[in-house]
């Protein structure tokens, strides 16, 4: 006799769960925090998802990373000054609801598509160590210091 309902679902379901393309920008996000002592901080906006479909069950056999019709989630990638109440988008990336790849970026470089978690990853060094992005980091953080008092100044 059993406690309860017999779980019919895959005892894999959970296992080996992969970071989402939003989950992995949050995670550098945050870093950028630390980096500048708050000065310069980053944040991953993200709208819920769109097209989102009620009638599953009849797509289930054909659901494809490559359907128009799939939902798809849209985020962007904005640096923020905080005193300067300024925000600056470096980037905007959208991706599969289900599949999470491929993920489609566009940046100031251009736009890329990334199949897997090692692009994306790739792509995303690729925007945060740019010489664009660090000019704007830096010159945020030069402003934000000018507007501090001396005894707020975090490093």
């Amino acid at each position: 006799m059993t406690d309860g309902p017999e779980d019919l679902w895959n005892p894999r379901i959970g296992e080996g769960t992969a970071g989402t393309p939003m989950s992995l920008v949050r995670t550098q996000a945050d870093l950028l925090e630390g980096r500048t002592g708050g000065l310069v901080v980053a944040e991953v906006v993200s709208p819920r998802a769109a097209a989102v479909r009620s009638d599953l069950g009849s797509r289930v056999r054909g659901l494809s990373s490559s359907d128009d019709n799939a939902a798809r989630i849209t985020s962007r990638l904005r640096i923020v000054a905080p005193k300067l109440g300024y925000r600056y988008e470096i980037a905007h990336f959208t991706y599969p609801l289900v599949s999470l790849y491929p993920v489609e970026m566009e940046a100031s470089g251009g736009s890329t598509r990334a199949d897997n978690e090692a692009q994306f990853l790739a792509a995303i060094a690729g925007i945060l160590g740019s010489e664009d992005v660090t000019a704007v980091v830096n010159s945020l953080i030069a402003q934000s210091l000018a507007l501090a008092d001396p005894d707020e100044i975090p490093f």
